[in-house]
């Protein structure tokens, strides 16, 4: 049965032509003239009259008052048909089968008089899609998908789950878009999978992956349906970003400043394509240790470090990850426009830490020339450690530190270092033997009891060499000797403070 949009122009452009013959009118142009019309047909979906407008060659023809009744009387016989084979077919679904509503697609569905009739003679609840002018596009991609493709085993068809390759200029469509697809996604959660582009999108929906493509290609991003084998890759990629936790040890050299080289530390932890972690930087000559953040696309890493907080701002660091090495380049980002900006290469590798070997405690084994540094770098590890504390800890060097700490000790080890200081993280036995020491000298402090015997000369023991030199003779009686002019001072000195306190 021939009906829809373009059959309804027909019949409108018919009226038209005749109703201006006799107003002497007797040519149009369909080219020029036949837009017109639709956009009249268009209007009155959403009003009650419209006045439709046209010109001929001769110049503009006089305006015709077209109703939406009159325009329903022109095509309720052809919406009349369709309701019928419409009810037909639903009468040879099963019950059990039967649908619970109409969903209206194509642009003529917007016509109020189509909906009318479609919920009379059905009996069922029709409603507009969002998308139902796209729909003859969307079913034609979905067709040629269909036709072009060979059935092959499920295993090896289309996974249900769309890959978003970037999000274009319009996020806002996007994010709406996505949130038609998926109902149960939230604002927040849908503006996070825009910004994260590349991302594999949820599966959670019940439409047709062909049609949710459409969807957001026509919102201006780009996507691609996942293949099986490229659903499974990311689960790859979830070992690769497990594998990227744990310390990571190289060094960085900054091409801007003549290839300066410095030893640098990574400290990673990673939570799906999240990159958290510390960075310390060795020596003086470059700057950049702190917390970092950052993602995982793949095998590409992403992350940024602090930087000196005077004159540049941040530090961006690329590379990619294989083979239990991360290598790549940096970019030292300045604060103004003043100050160029820095770059280099960085290489670190994995450093496997075998486990019941090294403990999470230090020792201090020297504090170097900067001691204000050190306690500093000293409370920034050990939070709740006071400055009265550190200090003690740095002038009793060597000693052991604290263990009150969530900071990995290989990155608290180099923050240290980094202040001009010494340090060792201890392993089991040599904390546990500090651990003993400590216990040895609580154990002699305190009060000791006992009995000593002065053994005669000819008892003592050989080692002791005795002396061979006369002893003093003793003072003669009256004398003076040193004590007893040492006291005499002394009871001057008080005479002196007492005379001064009395005056």
């Amino acid at each position: 049965m021939e009906m829809g949009g373009e059959k309804f122009d027909e019949i409108l452009w018919n009226y038209a032509v005749e109703s201006l013959k006799s107003h002497g009118v007797t040519t149009l142009n369909p080219v020029s003239q036949l837009p017109r019309v639709r956009r009249s047909k268009e209007l009155l979906s959403s009003r009650q009259e419209v006045a439709l407008r046209l010109s001929h060659e001769n110049g503009a023809c006089p305006p015709l008052e077209l109703s939406r009744e009159t325009f329903n009387s022109m095509i309720a016989a052809y919406i009349d048909k369709a309701a019928q084979k419409l009810h037909g077919l639903l009468s040879r679904i099963p019950a059990e089968h039967q649908p619970e509503m109409l969903l209206l697609v194509g642009g003529s569905s917007q016509i109020p008089l189509i909906k009318e009739t479609l919920e009379e003679a059905c009996g069922l609840p029709a409603y507009m899609w969002h998308y139902s002018r796209e729909a003859v596009a969307l079913g034609a991609a979905l067709w040629n998908h269909v036709e072009q493709k060979p059935a092959a085993p499920k295993t090896e068809s289309k996974a249900d789950r769309i890959k978003l390759i970037s999000s274009g200029n319009n996020k806002i469509a996007v994010i709406n878009t996505l949130r038609d697809i998926y109902p149960q996604l939230g604002l927040a959660d849908a503006k996070q999978l825009v910004e994260s582009a590349p991302v594999i999108l949820p599966d959670k929906t019940e439409m047709n992956p062909c049609v949710a493509a459409g969807m957001l290609e026509r919102a201006g991003c780009k996507v691609k349906i996942l293949s099986k084998a490229e659903e499974y890759e990311p689960e790859q990629h979830e070992s690769l970003y497990n594998n990227i936790s744990g310390v990571w040890e190289g060094s960085c050299t900054n091409l801007s400043a003549g290839g300066i080289t410095a030893p640098i530390m990574l400290v990673l932890d990673t939570k799906a394509q999240k990159i958290t972690g510390n960075l310390v930087i060795g020596g003086t000559e470059l700057v950049g240790s702190g917390k970092i953040t950052g993602q995982i696309i793949g095998n590409s890493i992403t992350f940024q470090s602090p930087g000196d907080n005077i004159h540049f701002s941040q530090i961006t660091w690329r590379g990619t990850a294989s083979n239990n090495v991360i290598e790549g380049t940096y970019v030292v980002e300045p604060k103004n426009i003043f100050i160029k900006p820095q770059h280099g290469l960085f290489r670190t590798s994995k450093q496997e830490r075998q486990k019941g070997t090294k403990s999470g405690r230090l020792k201090l084994l020297s504090f170097g020339n900067n001691k204000i540094a050190v306690i500093k770098t000293l409370r920034d590890i050990y939070p709740h450690l006071g400055l009265a504390d550190a200090k003690q800890l740095v002038e009793s060097a060597p000693v052991i530190l604290p263990d009150k700490t969530e900071m990995n000790p290989c990155v608290a080890a180099g923050m240290l270092e980094r202040t001009g200081c010494k340090v060792k993280i201890l392993s089991k036995d040599e904390e546990y033997e500090g651990e003993q020491k400590d216990t040895q000298f609580d154990n002699e402090s305190g009060t000791n009891e006992g009995s000593c015997t002065n053994h005669p000369a000819a008892q003592a023991p050989t080692h002791i060499p005795q002396p061979t030199h006369e002893p003093a003779a003793p003072p003669k009686s009256g004398g003076s000797s040193d004590d007893s002019g040492c006291w005499k001072i002394v009871f001057i000195i008080i005479a002196i403070v007492l005379m001064c306190a009395c005056g």
